[in-house]
């Protein structure tokens, strides 16, 4: 499972998020980012559509034009977590700001890899028909293609969840 974002983008994203519409020399302050990365991030964050361009601000410490602030895209996405322990499954679809939308704390109705994950398949549809991207935390290894090593709370051993 690839990455979406790599550190700096998710940083610079994660910031505007968080905090809110932000103008560039803020962001530029907070993250120590030169000019040209800035450039460079805040291209690639409009472009993926993650954020965008809020409505020019007076600049309260200078004459002149307008500060331009980078504010959280308003296109409606959903994003679902899920959290599988030895017994329950809790999921959780959230906004691109992290407003929850709805959740699911619900007992597995089987433990094997293929109960767990055709459970985790219809509760992310009851969450979200089409979810942008979906997260599914347990505890054990689990590799970045999706090739659970071990976990011990479910009984699992070498296990690829790649084709779900």
């Amino acid at each position: 499972m690839a990455r979406l974002l790599d550190d700096s983008l998710c940083a610079f994203a994660a910031e505007v998020i968080s905090r809110g519409p932000q103008a560039r020399t803020e962001l530029s302050q907070r993250l120590t980012l030169s000019a040209a990365s800035m450039t460079r991030l805040q291209r690639e964050l409009l472009a993926r559509d993650v954020l965008a361009e809020g409505h020019p601000e007076p600049n309260a410490h200078a004459t002149g034009r307008p500060t331009h602030v980078l504010v959280p895209s308003p296109t409606p996405r959903t994003f679902v977590g899920v959290k599988l322990t030895s017994d329950h499954l809790y999921a959780v679809s959230t906004s691109l700001t992290c407003e929850r939308q709805d959740t699911v704390d619900a007992p597995l109705t089987g433990r094997s890899p293929q109960a767990v994950m055709r459970q985790v398949a219809d509760t992310v549809a009851r969450l979200a028909p089409a979810p942008q991207y979906v997260g599914i935390s347990m505890g054990g290894t689990v590799d970045s293609a999706g090739h659970v090593g071990e976990a011990v709370y479910l009984g699992w051993r070498d296990v690829d969840l790649a084709p779900w």
